[in-house]
């Protein structure tokens, strides 16, 4: 999501509108809901926290996880085990992926996105596809 020249000198996330566009539409086709597994996740003084960046930046707040938008990564030091804990917590979820530029879980639900350039119009279609959907023009 966020690329890694977008990450000012202060540690606050910028993330682009692009990004922030793709990843709305995915939410509204899928119904997905956001989780971060980030080291965004960390508050630090006069950072704004992950999900204030990104709504600023344009996520309908109506995507975010309503009650845990966040793993227990850093806190969790594997970022898998993080997400596993995460969806231990929250049995109710049936099916994840990560937008992610790091190969830390298997390619049945890992969509690799370059770390220098974040999420972009290549991605949708195969996040979407891991989400058990299909575009209706394919």
């Amino acid at each position: 999501m966020i690329p890694s020249g977008m990450v000012e000198s202060s540690w606050s996330p910028r993330i682009t509108s692009d990004s922030v566009v793709l990843l709305n539409e995915i939410c509204i086709v899928s119904g997905a809901k956001v989780v971060f597994n980030t080291t965004h996740s960390i508050l630090l003084k006069n950072v704004p926290n992950i999900e204030h960046a990104i709504v600023t930046s344009g996520l309908d707040p109506n995507h975010l996880h309503p009650t845990d938008p966040k793993t227990r990564y850093p806190e969790i030091i594997d970022r898998r085990a993080a997400v596993e804990e995460w969806l231990n917590r929250h049995p109710e979820t049936s099916m994840w992926i990560a937008l992610d530029d790091e190969p830390f879980t298997t390619e049945h639900n890992l969509v690799l996105i370059n770390g220098r350039r974040g999420l972009q119009h290549k991605h949708f279609l195969p996040a979407i596809r891991l989400l058990g959907l299909t575009m209706e023009d394919e």
